[in-house]
């Protein structure tokens, strides 16, 4: 609401209480959003949750990275805070295994705060026609991009149980319940992004491994039924 990100500490403001680094902070968004997801307790049989409208406003902090834009810096540094706002609520999001959708994307949106996404000024736009000539950034137009495009499990063979990524090291850690009558294997999405050469995996013997296609996939096919755990690494 105020468009500030206060990192490494924060204040919860249900309670006052000071949120000091990483795990508090990540833990408080978890909890924010573990109470969306009980709401499908209220619903008879239950039902699934999705986040229809998630993210965060790009004019953070008085829009110092649009300040810094007009000034020419086309380095990550002024994005910094949106990377670790959006690492952190994606963090909570895998917590819970909540799915969501980013609001929004504004075709016309520009790093400027008069432009502000053109609707009521919320500037959450993931999109930015500026963007797309920055370096390293061709075409897409994306803004904090490595924040929010991140591994995950678009489908599996069972019961998905936890999954987990490490933006700062990489590592990608799934575990799902596998029910081998389920002939489709398990699919795992890994952005180029994050992953910009060949990737380490680690999975139990009886758990398959079948190379994608592009989009970049990996499919794990397990020959039995119970718990397994996967992790991918970046390889350096």
């Amino acid at each position: 609401m105020t468009k500030m990100f206060m990192y490494p500490v924060a204040l919860d403001p249900f309670s006052g209480r000071a949120l000091a680094g990483k795990e508090e902070i990540e833990a408080h968004y978890a909890g924010q959003l573990g109470r969306v997801k009980l709401a499908s307790d209220s619903i008879a049989g239950g039902a699934p949750t999705l986040i229809g409208e998630f993210g965060i406003p790009f004019d953070l902090d008085g829009g110092s990275a649009y300040e810094a834009w007009a000034r020419g810096d086309r380095s990550a540094a002024p994005w910094s805070a949106h990377l670790i706002a959006l690492d952190l609520m994606y963090n909570a999001l895998d917590r819970h295994l909540l799915s969501s959708t980013q609001w929004n994307y504004a075709a016309s949106n520009r790093n400027d705060p008069a432009c502000g996404d053109g609707w009521n000024q919320e500037d959450l736009s993931v999109f930015s026609r500026d963007q797309q000539d920055a370096p390293g950034n061709p075409d897409s137009g994306g803004r904090a991009i490595e924040g929010f495009v991140r591994p995950y499990v678009r489908a599996c063979q069972g019961v998905l149980t936890s999954m987990a990524f490490d933006r700062a090291t990489g590592d990608f850690c799934f575990a799902f319940d596998a029910n081998p009558a389920v002939s489709a294997p398990t699919e795992v999405y890994l952005p180029r992004i994050q992953y910009p050469d060949d990737v380490l995996i680690e999975a139990p013997e009886d758990v398959a491994i079948e190379r994608g296609e592009l989009p970049p996939t990996i499919a794990f096919r397990a020959a039995r039924a119970g718990a397994h755990t996967v992790t991918i690494r970046r390889r350096r």
